[in-house]
Order: C-alpha cells, then sequence, then structure tokens
C-alpha cells in the first residue's frame, strides 16, 4: 500500500488497494479464460497501478483502475511473446511498465 503523504494513510488506502486487486484479478480471469498465471499476475498488476493514488481515489475508481490494469496486463504479455518477440517471460514490462503507467496516467484524477 502507499500513499502520497502521511496524512493520507487511513482505511481508504487499505480499502483502495484491496478494490484493484480484486479488479485485476477478475479482468484477468476474463481476459485471460482461466489461466491461473494471468490471475495471479492480474492481481499484482491492480496493485501496481493503484499504488499511486490509493489515498485519493474512491474505491469504485480503484476496482475500475485495477480492472484496466488486469486487462492491460494480459494483453500486454500476450503482445510481448507473440507479436513483438520480446524476450521477457516473467512479463516485468507489461506488469510493472504499463499498468505502472496507466497509475500514473492523468486520467486517474477523473475516479477521485
Amino acid at each position: 500500500m502507499s500513499a502520497q503523504g502521511v496524512e493520507g494513510v487511513t482505511g481508504l488506502v487499505a480499502v483502495n488497494s484491496l478494490m484493484a486487486m480484486v479488479g485485476g484479478i477478475l479482468a484477468a480471469l476474463l481476459v485471460s479464460k482461466n489461466d491461473p498465471g494471468f490471475v495471479h499476475n492480474g492481481a499484482l498488476a491492480g496493485l501496481v497501478a493503484v499504488c499511486a493514488g490509493s489515498n485519493v481515489m474512491h474505491p469504485i475508481g480503484a476496482a475500475i483502475t485495477g480492472a484496466l490494469a488486469g486487462a492491460i496486463f494480459v494483453w500486454g504479455f500476450n503482445q510481448c511473446q507473440n507479436k513483438w518477440k520480446i524476450d521477457d517471460v516473467l512479463g516485468v514490462w507489461p506488469l510493472h511498465g504499463m499498468c505502472g503507467l496507466l497509475g500514473r496516467h492523468p486520467l486517474r484524477c477523473l475516479w477521485s
């Protein structure tokens, strides 16, 4: 869990982290068609994406952010392996790169 300031560390940070993780799991489950590797990384994708704004988002916005991150992770991992021919067997770039960029995107302010 993360917060932008000490005064922002509240139960909201924990709730938003949990909501983003659940959103990432559900999206990865649907997009990957029940692949357990994607489901486990979907949780991490949601957490990575919500980390930058976990103390300023609404819980529903955190769930949406996590769901977008879970779907982006599955898509990005498949693109790296099949189309772009990038040797990233653990999915580090899609997980931390793409999902991290999603969390830092200015549009996340819409879900605050």
